[in-house]
C-alpha cells in the first residue's frame, strides 16, 4: 500500500509540474489573470442562473450576449496564459528576414478585454453535455470506459457540478478475473486558478459490478482528482485517484486510477 501512495504522489506531482512549466509570465501577472478568470467564471455561474430564471425575451438575449462577451473575455486569459506556439514563415534567401513579433505581457484590465470569436468555441466544463473514452488503470487493473457527461447547474463555491456515467471493461494482470463495472460520479468542476493554473475538477462516486467472473458483484467506490484541455477538436483530460472493485464473494480488487482519455461536447 505504501509503494501505490508514493507512485500516485509521484504522478501527482508530475502533473502539476506540467501544468506549471507551460506558464512562460512572471508570477504576479499569473497571480493577476487566475483571477480575472476566477471573477469572470463567477459571473458567469451567476449569469447562468438568472438565465434559468429569466422570462422576458429580451432579458434573455441580454444575459446571453453578456454571457458571450465574459467568455470571449477569459477565452483571452487562457490564449495569453498558455500561448500556442506561433508558426514560423521561411522567407526567400534575398529577401531580409521578417522581424519576429514578441507577444506583449501587459496586463490587460478586465473591461478591456474584447474578442468577439465566440462562434463555435468550448465551454468551460461542467456547462457540456459530452460523450467520452478513456483508458489506463482502474482499481489498480487494466481498463477502458465509455462515459457520458450531463451539466447540473449546481454551484458550490467556485464550482460548477455535473454527473457523469460510465461504464467499461477491468481485469487483473494476469486476466484470472475480469469486471463489467458501472460508474455513477458527481465531478465539481473548478475554473483555472483553483489546485492548478488549468481547468480541473474533483469527483467522488459509486460503481456496481455488473458482471464479474463468477457471478455479479457489490457497491465499490472511486476518488479522483483530474485536469483537461482542449485538443483534437474536443477536450484531451487525465485523471489521478483511487477505487475500489467488490465481488461478495471473493477479495476486492482496489488500487490507484490513473486514466486518460478524450471526450466530445455535444452543443446540446
Amino acid at each position: 500500500m505504501a509503494k501505490r501512495t508514493a507512485a500516485f504522489l509521484l504522478i501527482l506531482l508530475c502533473f502539476s509540474a506540467a501544468a506549471l512549466a507551460a506558464q512562460q509570465l512572471t508570477l504576479p501577472q499569473i497571480r493577476a489573470y487566475k483571477k480575472q478568470i476566477t471573477s469572470l467564471q463567477k459571473e458567469i455561474n451567476s449569469l447562468n442562473r438568472r438565465l434559468k430564471k429569466a422570462k422576458a425575451k429580451q432579458l434573455k438575449a441580454d444575459i446571453k450576449d453578456k454571457l458571450q462577451t465574459d467568455q470571449a473575455k477569459i477565452n483571452k486569459i487562457k490564449n495569453i496564459l498558455y500561448p500556442r506556439p506561433k508558426k514560423v514563415v521561411k522567407k526567400p534567401a534575398f529577401k531580409p528576414p521578417a522581424p519576429v513579433e514578441v507577444a506583449s505581457q501587459e496586463i490587460v484590465p478586465e473591461e478591456g478585454i474584447v474578442s468577439a470569436e465566440t462562434t463555435g468555441k468550448r465551454r468551460l466544463i461542467g456547462f457540456n453535455y459530452d460523450l467520452g473514452a478513456q483508458g489506463g488503470i482502474f482499481a489498480g487493473m487494466p481498463g477502458f470506459f465509455a462515459s457520458a457527461r450531463a451539466p447540473l447547474n449546481i454551484v458550490v463555491g467556485p464550482a460548477v457540478t455535473s454527473l457523469r456515467l460510465s461504464a467499461g471493461l477491468t481485469q487483473t494482470m494476469d486476466s484470472s478475473r475480469r469486471y463489467v463495472p458501472v460508474c455513477c460520479d458527481l465531478i465539481f468542476n473548478f475554473p483555472p486558478g483553483w489546485f492548478s493554473g488549468v481547468e480541473n475538477y474533483l469527483g467522488a462516486g459509486l460503481n456496481y459490478s455488473a458482471r464479474t467472473t463468477g457471478g455479479t458483484g457489490i457497491a465499490g467506490g472511486e476518488l479522483f482528482y483530474g485536469v483537461q484541455s482542449e485538443g483534437f477538436g474536443g477536450v484531451v483530460f487525465g485523471e489521478l485517484g483511487f477505487s475500489i472493485l467488490r465481488t461478495g464473494f471473493s477479495p476486492s480488487a482496489s488500487g490507484l486510477i490513473v486514466m486518460v482519455g478524450f471526450r466530445e461536447p455535444l452543443g446540446l
